[in-house]
């Protein structure tokens, strides 16, 4: 939503719920002038073009708002109005609760481009527009006698654009007309945004009320993010206090299973991993010849006080050494899957020799 200065009390609704419009401000309150691009940076320049232009200016620069709308030509386009003007625009609009703006030269709502004059009417005054950035505004005989100059130092032939009623033009200017509207279209004019006044030292702040919607949604962010993180440290306290809690049923179920083992370094697995292993050795250990040979044999001695005096493991045979006295029992001894013999050796001894069948 845009409006014409003059219109804001007929538009204020639209233009209080509307997204920064467009305020198109008087231009007969306003000068604009060209000056030299200065040699200093850029960053410099607005500071230096008061000073530029003071010998210009009816009031004193520290009294005056300058904007540089644009740059052509080695030529810096600026307007330039009076702060107490400017504040009085502000107020005017901020009365009847519109916040956020831009203040746009009445003028410039004009369509332009090279080679062509734009003329319109606003109620008794005449707008011309002759440049991209260049334009006033003007009662119609003044706005007329100004406009003659223009063509004459014109340096190429020039025609008009008018958004006005042809028959409100003076006669010798009828022939030069070459697009006609019946009058301004302020709100779908495009909007030169360097040309907007509340730039510079009267940058526009938004108010608390701007501002709101913005905080809200900020502060609603904040929660979020807040709540999120309470949320995830409660959840990790629960899940931390979980896996204390399965850490003890899994030390208890292991005690239960393996009352003789001790958990080594606090590492159920690890532990769990060794024993397994060990316990495979063993059971490899016993699959071997020797250890099956004393399995059988075992059964037999130890119910016998035959008083073993050694035993060897030899040839894939063992070989018992027992006392002279020992044989009438040895002889009754059978043992499945081994051959027996006895053999009698000096020092009232005797070797019983046990060896694998064939097969086994």
């Amino acid at each position: 939503m845009n409006s014409h200065f003059d219109d804001i009390v007929k538009y204020s609704q639209a233009l209080v719920s509307a997204d920064e419009p467009c305020i198109w401000v008087p231009s007969h309150r306003l000068v604009v002038h060209q000056v030299s691009v200065p040699s200093a940076p850029r960053r410099k320049w607005l500071a230096l073009v008061p000073w530029m232009l003071e010998d210009k200016l009816l009031q004193s620069p520290d009294d005056m708002h300058f904007i540089i709308a644009g740059e052509s030509n080695d030529k810096l386009s600026v307007l330039v109005t009076a702060k107490n003007q400017m504040l009085e625009w502000k107020v005017s609009l901020e009365a009847i609760g519109i916040d956020s703006y831009q203040f746009i030269p009445d003028y410039m709502a004009l369509p332009w481009h090279s080679g062509l004059i734009c003329i319109g009417k606003h109620t008794d005054s005449i707008l011309i527009r002759y440049g991209e950035f260049e334009g006033f505004s003007a009662p119609p005989n003044l706005a007329w006698h100004m406009l003659a100059d223009l063509f004459e130092n014109s340096e190429s032939p020039l025609s008009l654009s008018i958004s006005m009623p042809e028959d409100e033009l003076p006669r010798e200017l009828k022939d030069k007309v070459e697009i006609t509207h019946q009058s301004i279209d302020w709100q779908n004019a495009i909007v030169p945004s360097n040309a907007n006044l509340l730039n510079g030292d009267l940058t526009f702040v938004p108010n608390s009320n701007v501002l709101k919607p913005w905080l809200k949604t900020v502060a609603l962010f904040v929660l979020t993010f807040i709540l999120g993180f309470a949320y995830l440290n409660i959840e990790n306290n629960r899940l931390k206090e979980e896996i204390i809690y399965l850490s003890q049923q899994n030390r208890s179920a292991f005690y239960s299973l393996f009352p003789g083992l001790t958990i080594r370094s606090g590492d159920i697995r690890l532990t769990l991993e060794s024993y397994i292993s060990n316990r495979l050795r063993q059971y490899e250990s016993l699959q071997s010849d020797p250890m099956r040979a004393l399995t059988v044999l075992d059964k037999t001695m130890s119910v016998c006080d035959c008083d073993l005096q050694s035993l060897i493991w030899s040839n894939n045979r063992l070989k018992l050494i027992l006392p002279q006295k020992a044989a009438s029992v040895i002889n009754q001894w059978s043992f499945e899957g081994y051959q027996k013999q006895i053999t009698s050796s000096a020092e009232n001894t005797l070797t019983l020799t046990l060896s694998q069948e064939y097969g086994q």
